[in-house]
């Protein structure tokens, strides 16, 4: 080979490395493009929902509150002794319509901030996530079942309201003292009851935003669920458990054992992995 022939060949070398370089870097920004526009479409989705609870469900729970405190002060200002009890009857709706709302907002706002940006993960435990959850629903005859010890890698905070809504959901409709049970499978962690279940061609609009069937429910509360586990990277599906009620199965999801920070005596209170409402 010439010297000339030589330069040349590494100069082609050079360029086809150099190409190679810009043809990854283009690809890379691509990429990064696409995820940017998932991201923004997804907020657009978010920022939608929360437009419509502003413009149409924040709407009803205001009237009756308007409507019921007109009603009081008008019983109040007539003088009226009779109406003492209405009026106090009266405040309390107000009282439970403003409750509704502030319920409302919340619900909006959390589903609004939820995202891969906004998670922080970390190994932390399933079980003792789902008894924290438990203890801050109002969850009456229910009782909760956690039939393993496992780690998994989330936000807590997340991973909390996750199990929150759906607790929530499952004492809501799955009878006056459901069973729910929260289980570690190949690929996740499930969620079941032992209610009578989600008929299948619901079962992809109950995580839409906006949808119950519940008159004190926000139709928020799925839709939660179904971001935070999108902003974790999870597949949610909603099946029927064994007992014929409803299952969330979260698949996906990476395990792993968590540092032991709870003491002896608060591992022996929850031996067992039954907890009663």
């Amino acid at each position: 080979m010439t010297v000339g022939a030589a330069v040349v060949t590494v100069a082609v070398v050079r360029w086809i490395g150099v190409a190679r370089h810009r043809r990854q870097l283009l690809l890379d920004r691509e990429r990064r493009a696409r995820a940017q526009r998932s991201e923004l479409e997804r907020q657009a989705d978010r920022l939608e929902a929360f437009a419509s609870v502003v413009s149409h469900d924040l709407r009803n729970p205001l009237e009756v509150a308007r409507g019921r405190l007109e009603a009081a002060r008008t019983r109040v200002e007539g003088g009226d002794p009779v109406g003492d009890g209405e009026a106090r009857t009266d405040l309390d709706a107000v009282d439970d319509s403003l409750d509704r709302m502030e319920q409302i907002i919340d619900d909006a706002l959390a589903l609004a901030r939820i995202g891969p940006a906004a998670v922080d993960p970390a190994a932390v435990s399933l079980a003792d996530v789902a008894h924290t959850a438990w203890d801050g629903v109002t969850t009456g005859e229910a009782t909760l079942t956690v039939t393993a010890e496992t780690g998994v890698v989330a936000d807590e905070t997340y991973l909390r309201r996750l199990f929150e809504n759906l607790f929530r959901n499952a004492v809501e409709h799955a009878g006056t003292a459901p069973t729910v049970t929260v289980a570690p499978t190949e690929t996740g962690f499930r969620v079941d009851d032992d209610g009578p279940g989600i008929p299948p061609d619901r079962r992809e609009a109950v995580t839409e935003a906006g949808h119950t069937t519940a008159t004190a429910g926000t139709g928020f509360g799925l839709s939660i669920v179904a971001e935070i586990a999108a902003a974790h990277g999870w597949q949610l599906s909603v099946e029927a458990a064994e007992t014929g009620g409803a299952r969330f199965s979260f698949t996906g999801v990476e395990t792993e054992s968590p540092e032991t920070t709870t003491d002896t005596e608060e591992t022996d209170d929850w031996a067992g992995g039954v907890r009663e409402g």
